[in-house]
């Protein structure tokens, strides 16, 4: 049995620590593995949405409180930060944050408006790239898409649209970085 999450050791599947939420992205940033999703406890302490493995356990990562928030999506490095995004908001400031000196501040204006969303983070040529359900009406620079330059988004040509009369109704999904492609 395993809580969230397990590992495939000598053919075995095995429990890989407690986590008592959904877990929706692993990934190993400078030699450490990180998990981000909907948990509220790791191997038995406090821990909102982001947490690291250390020395044979979970740790967390920050805090983000539960009220409010269900989660993380996406975990990426970018220029020796972490970023991470999901339906977590730290007051008015929603959507994407990244880890600074200890504690999480949002990453330039955030997601702006109610409908708006990220399902998913790439660094990709020197940039973070943004992706998911994000309105250029709600006042985001880009439309699904968005390019962190390093202190402001920016409009990534036209973005991803898929229209519907004047609606655009996309979501982006997965970003990926492939053979220098995004």
């Amino acid at each position: 049995p395993s809580n969230s999450i397990a590992g495939f050791v000598d053919g075995q599947i095995i429990p890989y620590g407690s986590l008592d939420g959904g877990v929706r992205k692993l990934k190993e940033i400078s030699g450490e593995l990180f998990a981000v999703g909907s948990f509220y406890l790791v191997d038995g302490d406090t821990s909102y949405f982001v947490a690291k493995r250390f020395n044979g356990r979970w740790i967390g990562v920050g805090d983000f409180e539960a009220l409010n928030n269900s989660g993380l999506i996406d975990i990426e490095a970018y220029n020796d930060e972490i970023i991470v995004a999901g339906s977590v908001s730290i007051g008015p400031e929603k959507g994407i944050f990244r880890y600074n000196n200890g504690t999480w501040e949002i990453l330039g204006p955030g997601i702006l408006g109610g409908l708006s969303g990220v399902k998913s983070l790439a660094t990709f040529q020197g940039s973070l790239y943004v992706a998911g359900q994000i309105r250029t009406s709600e006042g985001n620079a880009g439309e699904n898409i968005m390019r962190w330059d390093g202190t402001q988004f920016n409009a990534v040509k036209d973005g991803i649209r898929y229209s519907l009369g004047s609606t655009s109704t996309a979501t982006v999904t997965s970003l990926v970085v492939q053979n220098d492609l995004l």
